[in-house]
This record gives C-alpha cells, sequence and structure tokens, in this order.
C-alpha cells in the first residue's frame, strides 16, 4: 500500500535537509559529469540520484532519461543508456567485453577490445549484486533479481534470476 503523499518520508524533511540532500546529489552528478569528460548526459540531473561510491568509466557515452535511481557502489566500464523510471540496487555492475584473451599469447598483454554496450530501455529494475556482461538490453519494463548473472538480453516484462540468468516469469499476467 502506498502511503499517502503527506505521509512520505521525503516531505518531513527540514527545508535545510532537503538543500543538503539536494547539494550531495549535484556533487555526485558533477563529478561524474567531470571525470567523464563531457560523455555523460542526464535529460533532467534534478531527477536522477546516484548512490555514495559509484565508480563509473565512460569509454563513449553515458545518457540516463529522468526518475532513475542508482544505488551505492555502482560499477560501470561499458556505455549506458538509461530509460526512465529505472531503478538500480547497491552495487549493481555493468561488465563489458573487457580484453582480447585469444588474440594474445599473454593474458597481461591481451589488448582492449570495443567497449560494450549496455541499454535498460525503460521502468527496468536490477536487484542488488546483480552483474550484467557484455553487450546487454533488458527490454522495456525487465527485472534482474539479486546477484544474477545477466550473460544475454532480456525481453520485455520479463523476470530473470540466477547465475548465468534465466526468465523465471513475467511482469504483465498474460505472459508465463
Amino acid at each position: 500500500m502506498q502511503p499517502a503523499p503527506e505521509e512520505s518520508p521525503f516531505r518531513k524533511l527540514s527545508p535545510g535537509l532537503q538543500l543538503i540532500r539536494a547539494l550531495v546529489r549535484r556533487y555526485r552528478l558533477a563529478k561524474l559529469s567531470l571525470s567523464s569528460r563531457g560523455k555523460f548526459k542526464a535529460q533532467s540531473p534534478s531527477t536522477v540520484v546516484f548512490g555514495k561510491g559509484a565508480n563509473v568509466t565512460v569509454p563513449e557515452y553515458f545518457t540516463i532519461e529522468p526518475n532513475v535511481g542508482i544505488g551505492a557502489d555502482f560499477l560501470s566500464h561499458t556505455n549506458i543508456s538509461i530509460g526512465a523510471e529505472s531503478l538500480l540496487s547497491s552495487r549493481v555492475s555493468f561488465i563489458g567485453n573487457d580484453h582480447d584473451l585469444f588474440g594474445s599469447d599473454s593474458a597481461f598483454f591481451s589488448g582492449r577490445t570495443p567497449p560494450a554496450t549496455t541499454v535498460l530501455e525503460g521502468n527496468n529494475f536490477v536487484g542488488h549484486g546483480a552483474t550484467l556482461c557484455g553487450d546487454i538490453t533488458l527490454g522495456q519494463g525487465a527485472i534482474v533479481g539479486a546477484h544474477a548473472l545477466v550473460l544475454k538480453s532480456v525481453p520485455a516484462n520479463a523476470v530473470v534470476a540466477g547465475t548465468p540468468a534465466k526468465i523465471i516469469g513475467y511482469r504483465d499476467k498474460k505472459r508465463k
């Protein structure tokens, strides 16, 4: 049951605490924007929330639509596009096509491959500690369970869990 708007915990914050919270959020976004050398774009920065300890390497681009929450200790080394109304829990990782281990005799000198791309189409939820590896697209409304290892794209409204992640259901009641 949703609390009434006047019962929301965010409404009980004093104006001073609201200001501090807003400044911390702006600081985290500015830090990400500066460290990405202009490759980070947020359509509506005031509705994007980054948790503490986000570690983001932006190979080519990182775009976020409005109303997105990203939990603490987020880790990413891929190109990212996150659709509106998405939520990523703490310790979520987006890991890319990292090294060309088959093109070299040495893992240490293996060389880099082109960066992977992670796309969340919108209204997505990614559970605590989940890892998405390689070129992954989460369809509109897809959900990833906690600690799942996602190795291939997930269709719209699918719910995946496990290692490796498998479809365990769908959000819409018509599909099973």
